[in-house]
């Protein structure tokens, strides 16, 4: 087993940034045995920053893209501080995934960067 190459998923900066509407990455799928390291770079460019960004795992048993759960299978706040910051997570055991991200008000934007890797084996 080998990881593979970075791939990006969801790049907002600049005047594309992530608000208070929740914001998804294109899907990801993984064969059997297969994980992704999924990297979140969030930065919020207030100088002094209310809302925290909201990070959802969504999941996805069939083809179609309007077949997504309506609830996350899991969720991390990031907390808004008036600097970038990063966090990863493993997903696995998912036929496909997407993230979900939003600011928890209205007041901040943020900049969100998502990225993965993948590895493991198709079974």
């Amino acid at each position: 087993m080998a990881w593979g190459s970075k791939s990006n998923i969801l790049s907002q900066s600049g005047s594309s940034v992530v608000s208070s509407t929740e914001e998804y990455t294109t899907a990801v799928s993984l064969n059997p045995g297969e994980v992704a390291h999924v990297e979140v770079d969030a930065d919020n460019k207030s100088a002094s920053p209310t809302d925290d960004l909201e990070v959802k795992l969504y999941a996805n048993m069939t083809d179609s893209s309007a077949d997504w759960d309506d609830l996350p299978i899991w969720s991390q706040t990031v907390e808004g501080v008036a600097a970038a910051q990063k966090l990863s997570f493993v997903v696995a055991n998912l036929y496909q995934f997407r993230v979900g991200v939003a600011a928890t008000g209205g007041t901040d934007n943020y900049n969100v960067v998502i990225n993965y890797r993948k590895d493991g084996v198709s079974l």
